[in-house]
């Protein structure tokens, strides 16, 4: 079995459920597994802190996470243990791990809806040759291990303000994450501009934030909408649209169609919120912008339900 040492740029919470589970996904088109952290025993003497490798793998001098609340075990980490069949082509992983981690991290920051890191890092060179973006491949040889490439990184860790069951994911949430990332496949338009969005609040560009979640909501009524026209045969898709322009013209349709708008005060906390922004050039407070991107994701998770391109 060939195993693979991860570094992820951001800390992931997970739920206490998921210690020590393993998830499938695809990496350079080969079959894998990804392996979290073990809790440690949570009722034992004193206050358990750090988390155990996955598998048992005795890697040396890793920081494999830490428990972030007791007694259900929420857990923060950044190290993974990737596992592979024998068959596997180790540069095709190379090849394809940053684009496969990226968009671990892109997802994550989606479903997670707290944060979004900085842009990622570039790989590292090695001395000796080689170039290091966050994998190692190794295997065991009597119970030692066997690295096959040298070279470490360093990592962002980000805090957020709280850690919360809604910060982290638990056992399905993680499994859905890697099956997507496992596929390959991209963000939607609507869930790239709401990662965007993610992104310009962590950086403290509450303005941009507000306006990013703004367009997004407005892409993912255009796609329900579009969708409603499909189902009933409806062929003036063009014609109607020319007449409902903008985010207010589009809950109006919205209205005039009968489609369910469950954010019932969508008037003051979507469309007034947005207009003070975009056109009276408020700057809204971090609260204000967290309960505003709050609101369009309730409306974008039921309007546009996929997060990746089919």
């Amino acid at each position: 079995m060939l195993y693979g040492y991860v570094e992820l740029e951001n800390n992931i919470y997970c739920q206490g459920e998921a210690s020590g589970m393993a998830f499938p996904t695809k990496l350079g088109g080969f079959n894998a597994k990804v392996h979290l952290p073990v809790l440690p025993d949570l009722k034992s003497d004193g206050i358990p802190d750090r988390l155990l490798p996955p598998l048992g793998v005795p890697i040396e001098k890793v920081d494999w996470g830490r428990v972030c609340r007791c007694p259900d075990g929420l857990f923060e980490t950044s190290r993974l243990v990737v596992t592979f069949g024998d068959d596997v082509d180790q540069s095709s992983l190379y090849e394809a791990f940053p684009a496969w981690k990226d968009l671990v991290e892109r997802l994550y920051a989606i479903e997670t809806r707290g944060y979004a890191s900085p842009s990622p890092k570039g790989g590292s060179l090695l001395r000796g040759g080689g170039f290091y973006d966050g994998l190692q491949l190794f295997d065991l040889k009597d119970k030692k291990v066997n690295i096959r490439l040298q070279g470490m990184r360093s990592v962002i860790h980000l805090e957020l303000d709280m850690i919360g069951d809604s910060r982290s994911l638990g056992a399905d949430g993680l499994r859905l994450l890697f099956e997507r990332t496992g596929n390959g496949t991209q963000l939607t338009m609507v869930y790239e501009l709401v990662l965007n969005a993610y992104r310009a609040f962590f950086s403290s560009d509450f303005r941009s934030s507000v306006m990013l979640c703004g367009s997004a909501l407005e892409f993912a009524i255009d796609e329900v909408i579009t969708g409603y026209y499909g189902a009933h045969g409806m062929d003036f898709y063009e014609k109607d649209a020319a007449k409902h322009r903008m985010l207010g013209g589009k809950f109006r349709w919205l209205e005039e169609l009968e489609i369910s708008i469950p954010v019932t005060d969508y008037h003051e906390s979507v469309l007034d919120g947005r207009n003070a922004v975009t056109h009276d050039g408020l700057l809204p407070t971090k609260r204000a912008a967290r309960a505003y991107l709050d609101k369009c994701r309730e409306l974008i998770d039921l309007y546009s339900p996929s997060v990746t391109e089919r």
